[in-house]
């Protein structure tokens, strides 16, 4: 400013207040102005104007002409200057006029109602318009389509700028390095901010935190909009309802886009398909990076190298923290601590839920898979897995029956039954109960 002119006057501001419902988002949007709160928006008294005058001419020219254009639909309150806002918030909130687009890569059917989801699912799923971002550590070959992404990775895989998010409930020690785990982490263990979503079908009592959990349930239990992914592999029949699971599936079984982790430790020949399982085995085989779980009860000497397990050990064996589940069968008594066991116990002795399974062999049929594949094995010898005894040349088709004849016939992981009557004892429960007829029931 030179010196010619005259300082311009100071004038001290009145502040009052813009009601939410009476504000143009889009064209605060356009102006680079963010609303943070019911009352955010800030203009001034009588003595100056709201906005500057070119702030005014902007608002002015996206606003076309200052008419407002209230929504209305169901008694909604949103409003706007601009009709096509207008139209995309009746198309987005209320499904009206929807003008969908299709995504245009070949054998994709994703549909969206704005363009720029579209041009976001083309990057995530087909790789298109992709800006790749790389993690700038050393030796590490990471690269996510988000920056976000790799500030994340950084924190949890290379402990770098990590801001620990802790729960804020009494008691509770669980901790995050991302701030969305402990919203999620107080709705599933504290049942906090939880909208419960119940299935609709007639007398499913089936209810879960997550919208998605229910269209999952009714398409793998009611078989309601089922769509069915097949695996592309030549020759294979695998089929499942969820299209992540066939991915999985492909490297468990096809070896189709595996990365193998093996163990490092001397001499074991282990190795994964998922870092994590390596984690595993390295704990419970090497008791490397374990930490113990050891159970708090009075004289109880159990411990666990996952705390999943001990929750697990003091439900089952000290009922702490149990959760029981009841057979809603008629005349009924059975309970539970699982809601799986209760499944189990509905098909084997009410036969509810059973789908039968057919030997491919034989007109046997078993309640599950696993009981098909025990009797292929046993009866026809197929998908056998001969268990080897160390010490001869004795094999079985069952660790169980493996571990026997290693009792029996070598001592080892022997357990003897002891006679409550004399001194006698037995390696096997059968020959104790024999004993115990023959000897002691006259006495």
């Amino acid at each position: 400013m030179s010196s010619s002119e005259p300082p311009r006057k100071r004038v001290k501001r009145e502040r009052a207040l813009i009601p939410a419902e009476t504000i143009d988002y889009f064209a605060l949007d356009y102006l680079g102005i963010i609303v943070e709160s019911e009352y955010a928006v800030e203009v001034e008294g009588d003595e100056e104007k709201a906005f500057e005058k070119d702030e005014e001419e902007k608002v002015e020219k996206a606003s076309g002409g200052g008419t407002w254009r209230t929504c209305g639909v169901g008694g909604c309150v949103y409003r706007t200057q601009q009709g096509q806002h207008l139209k995309q918030h009746k198309a987005n909130i209320h499904d009206i006029d929807i003008v969908w687009h299709h995504c245009p890569e070949l054998g994709c059917e994703y549909t969206a109602k704005m363009m720029s989801t579209l041009k976001r699912h083309r990057a995530n799923v087909h790789d298109i318009g992709v800006t790749w971002h790389e993690c700038p550590e050393p030796d590490c070959s990471h690269k996510a389509k988000q920056k976000d992404v790799i500030k994340q990775h950084r924190a949890n895989v290379h402990g770098i700028d990590i801001v620990w998010h802790d729960c804020p409930e009494l008691g509770c020690e669980y901790r995050s390095k991302e701030k969305g785990h402990i919203k999620k982490h107080r709705a599933a263990v504290h049942d906090i901010g939880v909208t419960w979503h119940a299935c609709p079908e007639p007398n499913c009592s089936h209810k879960a935190k997550v919208q998605s959990s229910i269209k999952q349930h009714r398409a793998n239990v009611h078989d309601i909009d089922v769509v069915w992914h097949d695996c592309p592999e030549l020759g294979c029949k695998y089929r499942t309802k969820e299209k992540g699971q066939i991915k999985q599936h492909r490297a468990n079984v096809h070896d189709i886009g595996v990365t193998w982790h093996e163990c490092p430790e001397l001499n074991c020949s282990f190795k994964a398909k998922s870092e994590g399982n390596l984690k595993v085995h390295r704990a419970a085989v090497h008791d490397i990076g374990v930490t113990w779980h050891a159970c708090t009860e009075l004289g109880c000497e159990y411990k666990a190298k996952m705390e999943g397990n001990l929750k697990t050990h003091r439900a089952m064996v000290h009922d702490i923290d149990a959760r029981w589940w009841f057979c809603d069968y008629e005349d009924c008594d059975y309970r539970a601590k699982t809601n799986g066991n209760i499944t189990k116990h509905k098909a084997n002795k009410h036969n509810i839920g059973v789908k039968w399974k057919q030997c491919s062999e034989c007109d046997y049929k078993a309640k599950t898979t696993g009981g098909i594949t025990e009797h292929k094995a046993f009866k026809h010898n197929i998908g056998v897995r001969w268990k080897q005894c160390p010490h001869c040349d004795f094999k079985a088709k069952q660790t169980g029956a493996l571990n026997q004849h290693k009792a029996d016939k070598h001592d080892v992981g022997l357990q003897w039954k002891q006679c409550p009557h004399c001194d006698f004892k037995a390696k096997q429960n059968g020959n104790l109960k024999a004993h115990i007829k023959r000897i002691h029931t006259s006495e």
